[in-house]
Protein backbone atom coordinates (compact mmCIF):
# COMPACT_ATOMS: atom_id res chain seq x y z
CA UNK A 1 0.00 0.00 0.00
CA UNK A 2 1.62 3.12 -1.03
CA UNK A 3 1.71 6.39 0.93
CA UNK A 4 -0.98 8.05 -0.24
CA UNK A 5 -1.59 12.24 0.00
CA UNK A 6 -4.82 12.06 2.80
CA UNK A 7 -6.74 15.26 3.04
CA UNK A 8 -7.79 15.61 7.14
CA UNK A 9 -10.96 17.32 8.04
CA UNK A 10 -10.94 20.59 8.72
CA UNK A 11 -11.68 20.36 12.61
CA UNK A 12 -9.02 18.40 12.94
CA UNK A 13 -6.65 20.15 11.68
CA UNK A 14 -7.93 23.06 13.38
CA UNK A 15 -7.01 21.25 16.58
CA UNK A 16 -3.64 20.89 15.06
CA UNK A 17 -4.03 17.23 14.33
CA UNK A 18 -1.82 15.75 11.48
CA UNK A 19 -0.17 12.66 9.86
CA UNK A 20 2.93 11.68 11.67
CA UNK A 21 4.58 8.90 9.84
CA UNK A 22 3.01 6.15 8.04
CA UNK A 23 4.13 2.61 8.91
CA UNK A 24 2.90 -0.70 7.12
CA UNK A 25 1.03 1.38 4.88
CA UNK A 26 -0.84 3.05 7.66
CA UNK A 27 -0.74 6.60 8.61
CA UNK A 28 0.07 7.26 12.27
CA UNK A 29 -1.83 10.50 13.36
CA UNK A 30 -0.43 12.67 15.96
CA UNK A 31 -1.43 15.67 18.05
CA UNK A 32 0.53 17.98 20.14
CA UNK A 33 -0.62 19.37 23.48
CA UNK A 34 -1.38 22.62 24.28
CA UNK A 35 -3.62 24.46 26.67
CA UNK A 36 -6.66 25.56 23.88
CA UNK A 37 -7.32 21.93 24.02
CA UNK A 38 -6.73 20.88 27.54
CA UNK A 39 -9.46 19.31 29.68
CA UNK A 40 -8.16 19.07 33.17
CA UNK A 41 -4.94 21.21 33.76
CA UNK A 42 -2.07 19.22 31.89
CA UNK A 43 -4.57 16.55 30.37
CA UNK A 44 -5.36 16.65 26.84
CA UNK A 45 -9.39 16.79 26.67
CA UNK A 46 -11.08 14.07 25.80
CA UNK A 47 -13.42 15.67 22.83
CA UNK A 48 -9.16 15.76 21.48
CA UNK A 49 -8.75 12.22 22.06
CA UNK A 50 -12.35 11.03 20.81
CA UNK A 51 -11.72 13.33 17.59
CA UNK A 52 -7.65 11.61 17.15
CA UNK A 53 -9.47 8.41 17.25
CA UNK A 54 -12.06 8.92 14.37
CA UNK A 55 -9.85 10.74 12.53
CA UNK A 56 -7.42 8.14 12.22
CA UNK A 57 -10.16 5.01 11.71
CA UNK A 58 -11.41 7.21 8.70
CA UNK A 59 -7.95 8.05 7.25
CA UNK A 60 -6.81 4.44 7.72
CA UNK A 61 -9.69 3.14 5.74
CA UNK A 62 -9.62 5.54 2.89
CA UNK A 63 -5.80 4.82 2.71
CA UNK A 64 -6.72 0.97 2.60
CA UNK A 65 -9.97 1.30 0.26
CA UNK A 66 -8.50 3.91 -2.28
CA UNK A 67 -5.11 1.76 -2.78
CA UNK A 68 -7.32 -1.69 -3.67
CA UNK A 69 -10.35 -0.29 -4.95
CA UNK A 70 -10.18 3.30 -5.79
CA UNK A 71 -11.98 6.06 -4.11
CA UNK A 72 -14.89 5.66 -1.38
CA UNK A 73 -17.51 7.97 0.26
CA UNK A 74 -17.13 7.22 3.86
CA UNK A 75 -19.54 8.01 6.74
CA UNK A 76 -18.86 7.80 10.22
CA UNK A 77 -22.25 5.98 11.82
CA UNK A 78 -21.13 5.53 15.48
CA UNK A 79 -17.88 5.07 17.52
CA UNK A 80 -17.28 3.07 20.98
CA UNK A 81 -15.06 4.97 22.47
CA UNK A 82 -12.79 3.56 26.21
CA UNK A 83 -10.70 6.12 27.79
CA UNK A 84 -8.17 4.15 29.81
CA UNK A 85 -5.61 6.73 31.39
CA UNK A 86 -5.55 10.49 31.04
CA UNK A 87 -3.30 11.85 28.38
CA UNK A 88 -1.06 14.10 29.68
CA UNK A 89 1.17 17.28 28.02
CA UNK A 90 3.35 14.78 25.85
CA UNK A 91 2.59 14.51 21.79
CA UNK A 92 -0.10 11.78 21.40
CA UNK A 93 -0.16 9.36 18.74
CA UNK A 94 -2.98 7.15 17.24
CA UNK A 95 -3.07 4.26 15.18
CA UNK A 96 -5.92 1.90 13.48
CA UNK A 97 -6.49 -1.26 11.91
CA UNK A 98 -9.13 -1.89 9.38
CA UNK A 99 -10.95 -4.97 11.10
CA UNK A 100 -13.64 -5.93 7.91
CA UNK A 101 -14.41 -4.00 5.03
CA UNK A 102 -17.27 -4.99 2.96
CA UNK A 103 -19.60 -3.62 0.10
CA UNK A 104 -21.29 -0.87 2.67
CA UNK A 105 -20.02 -1.34 5.91
CA UNK A 106 -16.69 -1.08 7.50
CA UNK A 107 -15.18 -1.77 11.20
CA UNK A 108 -11.77 -0.25 12.28
CA UNK A 109 -10.35 -0.63 15.60
CA UNK A 110 -8.39 2.76 16.72
CA UNK A 111 -5.57 2.85 19.62
CA UNK A 112 -4.34 6.44 21.11
CA UNK A 113 -1.11 6.59 23.47
CA UNK A 114 1.87 8.72 24.18
CA UNK A 115 4.91 6.88 25.21
CA UNK A 116 4.09 3.56 24.03
CA UNK A 117 1.54 1.66 22.13
CA UNK A 118 1.40 -0.65 24.42
CA UNK A 119 -0.18 1.63 27.56
CA UNK A 120 -3.11 3.14 25.87
CA UNK A 121 -4.73 6.27 26.08
CA UNK A 122 -8.04 5.38 24.56
CA UNK A 123 -9.14 2.93 22.14
CA UNK A 124 -12.28 2.99 19.97
CA UNK A 125 -14.44 0.95 17.48
CA UNK A 126 -15.54 2.78 14.84
CA UNK A 127 -18.03 1.39 12.24
CA UNK A 128 -18.16 3.53 8.41
CA UNK A 129 -20.92 3.48 6.03
CA UNK A 130 -19.07 2.97 2.47
CA UNK A 131 -20.22 3.88 -0.60
CA UNK A 132 -18.64 4.59 -4.29
CA UNK A 133 -17.45 8.08 -4.71
CA UNK A 134 -19.73 9.79 -7.40
CA UNK A 135 -18.34 11.93 -10.05
CA UNK A 136 -18.78 15.50 -9.36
Amino acid sequence: MANLELHLPTYAQTIGIGIDRWETGSPVLGIDYKPEICGNPGMLHGGAVSTLLEVTAIASLDAELRSEHGPVSLTPLNSTIQFLRAAGEGRTFASATVVKAGRRLANVAATVWQDTPDKPVATAVVNVALAPRTAE
